[in-house]
């Protein structure tokens, strides 16, 4: 019988194609594992995030009427003679109005703000008056000044987020940038993570190809 063996320099090259290929398989193991501890982290992030925007959407639904009518109201005893040269009806009117008005004003904006692409977009950090969640807050605005231009009353101001309660303050202002940044760096780990374990994935494959063609 004769015996087939491979010269030296071939076993040495099939031995260390072998080995290569079990530290690959490992790598890709650890690697798969860390992108699962990444993805139970940014899921863990974003409930947190969804949690305070759930909190914070739900303080404006409950403060932004109150607020509202004390702007008018303040407006109103900064010019009260506006206000008491209108007759009963117009009064009557202008409250029943208003109050229809905001109704569905305070609607639209806490559903729209439930939709801001801010919260979990990559960039938006600090909700200040330049945020669209603000912008959509002070909306609000238009709906009081139309009406009160209307009937001869000077314009209304929502400015800054004390105006709802300390308790929104502390979480627009404190808590969702922390939060937000948090969530920030959770997802790009994950993103970064899936890039890699795509990467051994391929480079494992390849690797693979290349025992199956070696001689």
């Amino acid at each position: 019988m004769i015996e087939l063996t491979f010269p030296p320099k071939r076993r040495r090259q099939r031995r260390k194609i072998r080995t290569a290929h079990k530290r690959e398989v490992t790598l890709a193991e650890r690697l798969r594992e860390r992108l699962e501890e990444a993805r139970i982290e940014f899921v863990e992030a974003r409930s947190r995030l969804t949690a305070l925007v759930q909190s914070l959407t739900g303080e404006i639904q409950s403060r932004l009427p109150e607020y509202a009518i004390q702007n008018v109201l303040r407006e109103i005893r900064k010019s009260p003679d506006r206000y008491n040269l209108l007759r009963e009806e117009e009064r009557t009117a202008f409250h029943e109005e208003l109050k229809s008005a905001l109704e569905t004003e305070i609607l639209r904006i806490v559903n729209k703000l439930k939709e801001n692409p801010e919260w979990y977009d990559g960039m938006t950090i600090f909700l200040n008056e330049k945020s669209k969640a603000w912008k959509t807050i002070k909306s609000v605005d238009n709906t009081l000044n139309r009406i009160m231009r209307k009937y001869g009353l000077g314009a209304v101001n929502t400015a800054g987020w004390t105006w709802l309660s300390e308790n929104l303050n502390d979480i627009a202002i404190n808590k969702f940038p922390t939060i937000k940044k948090f969530y920030i760096e959770k997802k790009k780990n994950l993103e970064y993570m899936e890039k890699r374990v795509e990467e051994e994935t391929h480079q494992t494959q390849v690797s693979q190809s290349a025992k199956d063609f070696s001689p």
